[in-house]
């Protein structure tokens, strides 16, 4: 297939994933937004778009809950050269990025790996996540980034 001038390509931004969250030695209750800002790696992008990975093992035999998801949420960093949006809370989850399913036949000590594509993301930003899926995520989740970036052809 051969692309026209000023075609545009979506391309993987960089070679390898990064990890731009994750729950240093704490275990993400239930319904709980991440506060691991200590953890958090500004994801730095001129992409307009990622594919967000979850990897995780929950704390119980009980499985997650049917139907249940992982929330993505996203603080925009450096508005404007210097102004940050406030980081999402329990009280200010600001903007909603996407929802990752969860498979609810996944027992304890099994690492869970889910994905999804297309998260809008536009500029610096740290990524978030809230545990909807019924019980804990033990301590070591990580969360992964692979940013599409648009690269026009000649």
């Amino acid at each position: 297939m051969a692309f026209t001038t000023g075609a545009a390509i979506l391309e993987d931004e960089a070679a390898t994933l990064t990890v731009v969250s994750g729950s240093g030695s704490g275990a993400l209750a239930d319904g709980v937004v991440d506060s691991e800002t200590a953890q958090k790696t500004t994801l730095t992008s001129r992409a307009t778009s990622a594919t967000i990975i979850a990897i995780f093992e929950l704390s119980t035999d009980n499985g997650a809950d049917a139907g249940s998801s992982i929330a993505l949420f996203r603080q925009n960093l450096n508005q404007g050269g210097t102004r940050d949006d406030p980081a999402p809370s329990a009280d200010f989850l600001h903007t909603f990025i996407g929802s990752i399913p969860v498979p609810d036949s996944v027992g304890a000590d099994t690492v869970v790996e889910v994905s999804l594509s297309g998260c809008p993301i536009d500029g610096d930003c740290e990524i978030y996540i809230r545990n909807d899926i019924g019980v804990s995520m033990k301590a070591g989740w990580v969360i992964e980034t692979d940013a599409k970036t648009l690269n026009a052809e000649a």
